[in-house]
């Protein structure tokens, strides 16, 4: 069984349990929800502290992971915008 559907099933009968996937392989996810009866469309795939090279986040695309959110150290202002600026140049 998909362990989304699952935990969408325990989500619904529990509010003092804290539920999460942890590592999910995304190649295996389509597969996954086509078995489910579910459009591999029909389901965000975000990926969490993804990688800032161009190459891998290409990659993360084509297996299907639809957004990625971006790991910033925690710097004053103006090391974290130059942090941006060159994670920007990596990935633009």
């Amino acid at each position: 069984m998909d362990p989304f559907v699952t935990l969408a099933r325990a989500s619904a009968v529990t509010t003092k349990l804290k539920l999460g996937a942890g590592i999910t392989l995304i190649p295996e996810r389509n597969p996954r929800r086509s078995a489910a009866g579910r459009d591999p469309k029909s389901i965000e795939v975000m990926a969490y502290m993804a990688p800032t090279e161009r190459a891998q986040l290409q990659a993360l695309a084509e297996a299907g992971t639809d957004s990625a959110v971006l790991l910033l150290t925690n710097t004053p202002e103006a090391a974290a915008l130059a942090e941006l600026e060159q994670i920007a140049k990596a990935v633009l």
